[in-house]
């Protein structure tokens, strides 16, 4: 791995319902809010979003005053790969290897870079696998 960091962001569930995803989106986009990566899908019959943006405060302002104030700050982990064949099963073998239990994860260019955003039960184990 290049570069691994721990980056905080949020989660948030939703109604599941057409037109969620653009209501958050379009929300933080018109109050300056850059979106560096994000996942979403539902299940359960709710919708459910993790992702990090620009100004996690500022984020985090606009969110409590808004329709979408359930939201819970957590730590992800931002892991820069290669972008070719093979980058996603080594990453999660080395997951694999050290016994961390994936909750969640998503490919996106982050800073520019490609990268693997992920949640687990156990970050800081995640962080030492990922580092060897």
């Amino acid at each position: 791995m290049e570069q691994i960091s721990l980056e905080k962001g949020f989660y948030l569930e939703t109604a599941n319902q057409p037109g969620v995803s653009s209501e958050l989106t379009s929300l933080l986009s018109q109050n300056g809010q850059n979106i560096k990566g994000i996942w979403g899908s539902t299940y359960s019959g709710k919708g459910h979003f993790a992702f990090i943006t620009e100004s996690q405060a500022k984020a985090k302002e606009v969110l409590q005053s808004s329709p979408f104030n359930n939201f819970r700050e957590e730590d992800f982990v931002v892991a820069y790969t290669e972008d070719n064949t093979g980058s996603a099963a080594a990453f999660t073998s080395k997951l694999a290897k050290s016994n961390v239990n994936i909750n969640w994860l998503y490919t996106t260019y982050y800073n520019g870079k490609p990268a693997i955003v992920f949640s687990s039960d156990d970050n800081s184990q995640a962080l030492q696998a990922l580092k060897h």
